[in-house]
């Protein structure tokens, strides 16, 4: 092998933080523990989009979705993409050497039947579901074929799991975590037991395959990223800009590299930060148009200073038409769309009665679950000020189309076309 590390990338689907490693005491994750444990766990790491496509599309472009294209779902019947000039991590890591692959899932693009199109994989192993034992045994298979002298390869392996509907039995075993913003019904917590069963069977896939690339000799000189799309599926969480909804696990291992083990990160990182990052490990230089920011200063000085003071985050979907930004104590959240807020704490399915308000603001170190809003407490006018006109100079910069109006859906860019196109024939 040359001198550049093999990488792996994990995604999971829906899972936010709900690991042990961040506190969730009744979820079987010894593998992702284990990663962790051998480490860098990042306790304060966010995604762009409370929902799929977009946020997948920013960890492995570096760009917010305002600048990759994909505000919204890529598959039917929304039908969101990527701009045809974006660079994948694929693209980047195969242009400096790399053998690119891809197993499982992934949810940038829909419909794609070649690895060349839209990316930049050399092969391509791509399913939908629920079959993390399917992922495992193929990526397994791949690790067991490949000679360790050829040349780095990078490996996207993405789970559908735990993404609803759970098809897996239900996992009590150490009882059944229940989220403050969630209530405690017995509906709730035998969803819950599904959707724990679901992450004792990711883990399981991530620990063979971490057992493999042990066995095969590649542990030491492989770079291990785990990370997930959005936050777990419930109200308030997936589909809402609050914490539960943008929170997610990013865990970084490479045994023979810079990055320090039983380590724990508290910086304030965007996963547009995940490809500058990377890049900056290995030594490839990074696009310069990208959005995110290397936090590798972090593993090579445990004295640096955090780099992001903010981060920002968007929601098109349906009625859900939101912004906001974050820094370390305050969330502002600017709503545009027509999305009723929930009852809290709540229940899958159950309705809100509140219209949601134009303007949230909490200060999550005085409120961290965001249940009191203060955007129209006094005290707070200053703070509200300041952080409205940095979201909007950074809607500005991003040239996001919310400040043209309301959000034209990509299927009417469609209809629109096809309706000037049959009267000027």
């Amino acid at each position: 092998m040359g001198t550049q590390p093999n990488i792996i990338v994990f995604t999971s689907h829906d899972t936010g933080r709900h690991y042990g490693g961040y506190g969730v005491p009744s979820v079987h994750t010894p593998a992702i523990d284990r990663l962790a444990a051998a480490g860098v766990l990042c306790t304060n790491h966010f995604a762009t989009c409370a929902m799929c496509s977009p946020s997948r599309c920013s960890v492995f472009t570096g760009l917010y979705p305002q600048n990759h294209g994909a505000m919204g779902l890529v598959h039917p019947p929304w039908g969101w993409s990527m701009r045809p000039d974006v660079r994948h991590l694929s693209h980047i890591l195969r242009d400096a050497g790399y053998h690119t692959v891809l197993y499982g899932h992934q949810h940038e693009t829909h419909g794609a039947t070649h690895p060349e199109q839209p990316f930049g994989f050399e092969s391509w192993n791509h399913w939908g579901g629920n079959k993390a034992d399917r992922t495992a045994d193929a990526f397994c298979e791949f690790l067991r074929s490949q000679p360790n002298d050829k040349r780095p390869f990078y490996a996207q392996v993405g789970f559908y799991e735990a993404h609803h509907p759970f098809t897996y039995e239900k996992d009590r075993e150490k009882g059944v975590h229940v989220p403050p913003f969630l209530a405690p019904t017995d509906k709730t917590k035998d969803e819950l037991a599904r959707f724990q069963g679901s992450i004792r069977k990711l883990d399981e896939a991530v620990g063979r395959i971490l057992d493999t690339l042990r066995e095969t000799g590649r542990e030491e000189d492989t770079l291990v990223v785990f990370t997930v799309d959005h936050g777990i599926p419930w109200p308030r969480a997936k589909q809402y800009l609050y914490d539960p909804g943008i929170e997610t696990a990013l865990i970084l291992r490479w045994p023979a590299g810079p990055i320090p083990s039983g380590t724990r990160c508290d910086w304030l990182l965007s996963n547009i930060d995940i490809v500058p990052t990377l890049l900056d490990l290995i030594g490839t230089p990074a696009p310069a148009d990208l959005d995110g920011i290397s936090f590798a200063p972090f593993f090579r000085d445990r004295d640096a200073q955090p780099r992001r003071k903010e981060l920002f985050a968007e929601m098109e979907h349906e009625a859900h038409q939101t912004r906001c930004v974050r820094t370390e104590r305050f969330k502002l959240i600017r709503n545009f769309g027509s999305k009723r807020n929930p009852i809290v704490p709540c229940e899958r399915g159950v309705k809100g009665k509140t219209p949601t308000p134009v303007e949230e603001l909490y200060d999550l170190q005085a409120d961290p679950n965001e249940f009191n809003d203060i955007a129209q407490d006094p005290a707070y006018a200053e703070t509200k000020r300041g952080l409205n006109k940095r979201l909007w100079a950074f809607l500005e910069r991003a040239h996001d189309p919310v400040l043209q109006g309301p959000m034209p859906h990509p299927y009417y860019e469609q209809a629109i076309a096809d309706f000037r196109a049959a009267v000027l024939q």
